[in-house]
């Protein structure tokens, strides 16, 4: 018979889209053995039958304890849980962790009558809650060396008050104990025993070039008060750094096995100033100098505070980047938020992070075929994103506005190739998210829809002013998306299709015209007849070459198709001149838009209340070829113009 050993430690709480080795393992297991005790861990994310696993490991280990990690309670991202049909995943609804550990523990007790124990940062979160809702026989808040540390009085029910962070019952009631907050370990967490479960575990996304980063603890606490974070409710309000010769210890034991890609957890890596991880990027250099030919990267969230230079010296130590997502550039909004940095420094990163791009000294620091990883990303690849938390509980009417005008004004939006938006807090029953839990913008969501209002589901709230202002979470979500797409990064341009273009205005004489040219420029490739002129019955011939064109070659026909464009209206600029009078001279150079789609739009809005209004006004006399009505549908195509009564407000200050 084997052994007997101290705990299971069980995780069914990862995400099946992005699989992490549960840092966790790692943690508690150097906490037990810091008491003398022995873990057995296993991730439930590929185990198939769940009873049999179960059966054969409380058979096999004969564990003393059973422990369960819940690392969040879902995925913290709205779109897992509401968005439009077009983009919904494989895996949308899916993701409910505790009701996925309900389901373990039922199994569990069918098998053994030894305790069952919750832990993990999505327990410490709900822990009121999840503790009546899956009937736990123990629980631990925050970190767990309280309970090691008394591990056999727990099991034995001795002295349960006196113990740390422990959850226990009192008759039918739970007690919560108050927590303790400890500071990272002084000793090395990975051994031997868990890079192997760790290499099986990733198998071979070891290999990729973008390979997942290994998790290792430099710091830990907070004592901001971001109304969105519960972080100082888990890990305690204070900075406690680890030290710094003992990361590099587990950074070098971790290369010796050929593991070179690391995330560095911590709330921020410059929180409470740059000193600690300048230092310690210092160390990893010469660590670095040490593994020849191995090329460490490192990752961690940031504050956007890191100036320019300081974000170079980080990268040639090894650093790929990571920030957390600026709530907004208005003052106001960032004040109400209780986020440590204001606008000044919001902008000034952004900055930096579009010069490190630039800047082409720093190229060779990284892989050629380096890749963003989705949680991780190099300074210059993040540059490619810009990002707002614009669906914060404290923006107001003026918060997008007041940050498309800062943008704008800084001249950001023409670096960025996406865009992406925040449109909604995550709310819990805990920290300063609990006092919008009972608002009107906030919604749960379970695995069928829309649910009555409960934290332990996912549970989102939308700013009251944008209820309000757009009248549904869809309209919401559609605003949110043209914002990103149109003002915030090019984003937009990737959807342009003068092709498809054409095709929908052959009725007019200049299209037909430019279509007769294309299929010349392009025809005698694809062994078609060259056409100089196009009568109605040969219009086909623009289709049939459309569907013999190879992909690699649509950028080519689509380039050609916009110059022709733009030289047509050249050509015809004494026909667009009223157009373009009554729009506004001074924003046009000739016939071509000579301004971010910002300031064009901003224009459009302050003359107009719809499409139809602009088109009723500007196409007022119309000439016999229609030149006016395509170069207008051009304008409002490129610009990506889309007038709402109810955005006028929320996009700009007039």
């Amino acid at each position: 018979m084997s052994n007997q050993i101290d705990m299971l430690l069980l995780n069914c709480s990862n995400l099946p889209w992005r699989p992490i080795f549960p840092y966790a393992f790692v943690q508690v297991s150097e906490v037990a053995r810091r008491f003398g005790l022995n873990i057995q861990r296993v991730d439930m994310l590929r185990v198939g039958n769940w009873v049999e696993k179960i059966r054969e490991l409380i058979k096999s280990n004969r564990p003393r304890a059973i422990g369960i990690h819940l690392r969040q309670g879902d995925s913290i991202d709205l779109s897992d849980y509401l968005t439009k049909g077009a983009t919904k995943s494989e895996f949308f609804r899916t993701y409910y962790p505790i009701e996925d550990s309900k389901k373990l523990i039922g199994l569990i007790r069918k098998y053994t009558n030894v305790p069952i124990i919750m832990g993990g940062f999505g327990f410490t979160t709900h822990a009121k809650k999840v503790a009546n809702h899956l009937e736990i026989d123990l629980g631990v808040q925050g970190c767990p060396d309280g309970f090691f540390a008394n591990f056999e009085d727990t099991l034995n029910g001795k002295n349960l008050s006196s113990i740390p962070g422990l959850v226990h019952h009192n008759g039918g009631d739970y007690i919560f104990n108050a927590q303790e907050f400890y500071k990272p370990s002084d000793n090395m967490e990975y051994n031997d025993q868990l890079v192997d479960e760790l290499k099986i575990f990733y198998g071979d996304m070891l290999k990729a070039n973008n390979p997942p980063t290994i998790a290792v603890e430099i710091s830990r606490g907070c004592p901001f008060q971001c109304y969105f974070c519960t972080e100082p409710d888990v890990k305690g309000k204070r900075i406690n750094h680890r030290d710094q010769e003992v990361v590099i210890s587990e950074l070098d034991f971790l290369l010796r096995k050929d593991l070179k890609d690391f995330w560095f957890i911590c709330s921020e890596i410059n929180i409470g100033g740059t000193q600690f991880i300048l230092e310690l990027a210092e160390k990893v250099v010469r660590l670095s100098e040490k593994h020849k030919g191995k090329k460490i990267r490192w990752s961690g969230y940031s504050l956007p505070t890191l100036e320019y230079d300081e974000l170079a010296l980080l990268q040639r130590a090894g650093y790929s980047g990571a920030m957390n997502d600026i709530l907004s550039l208005d003052e106001e909004n960032l004040r109400k938020a209780r986020v440590p940095y204001k606008k000044k420094q919001a902008l000034s990163f952004l900055k930096s992070m579009v010069l490190l791009r630039e800047n082409k000294d720093l190229e060779k620091h990284k892989g050629i075929d380096e890749k963003i990883k989705f949680t991780a990303s190099t300074p210059s690849e993040y540059s490619g994103l810009i990002s707002f938390f614009f669906g914060n509980a404290h923006a107001n009417e003026k918060t997008v506005a007041n940050t498309l005008e800062e943008i704008n004004k800084e001249g950001l939006t023409g670096f960025y190739d996406e865009g992406y938006v925040i449109p909604s807090s995550r709310v819990f029953a805990i920290g300063r998210t609990k006092n919008f839990v009972e608002r009107k913008g906030t919604v749960s969501i379970d695995a069928t829809g829309i649910a009555a209002t409960d934290t332990l589901l996912p549970t989102f709230y939308f700013p009251d002013f944008l209820v309000e202002k757009l009248g549904s979470r869809e309209k919401i979500l559609d605003f949110f998306e043209y914002v990103t797409s149109t003002f915030m990064s090019k984003a937009h341009t990737k959807k342009w299709n003068f092709c498809d273009f054409l095709q929908q205005r052959k009725k007019y004489e200049c299209i037909n015209k430019i279509i007769a040219r294309t299929i010349y420029q392009f025809s005698d490739k694809r062994g078609l007849e060259p056409y100089g002129k196009l009568s109605k019955t040969e219009s086909c011939n623009f289709e049939e070459l459309l569907d013999n064109i190879r992909k690699e070659e649509k950028p080519a026909i689509e380039e050609y198709i916009r110059r022709e464009l733009n030289q047509t209206f050249a050509t015809a600029a004494h026909e667009l001149k009223e157009i373009i009078n009554k729009i506004g001279e001074q924003l046009f150079n000739n016939t071509e838009i000579a301004v971010s789609e910002y300031i064009f739009s901003k224009k459009i809005y302050e003359k107009y209340e719809s499409i139809s209004d602009m088109k009723k006004d500007l196409l007022s006399g119309e000439s016999n070829t229609g030149i006016r009505f395509v170069y207008l549908d051009y304008l409002i195509y490129v610009s990506n113009i889309k007038i709402e009564k109810s955005y006028k407000e929320l996009l700009f200050n007039y």
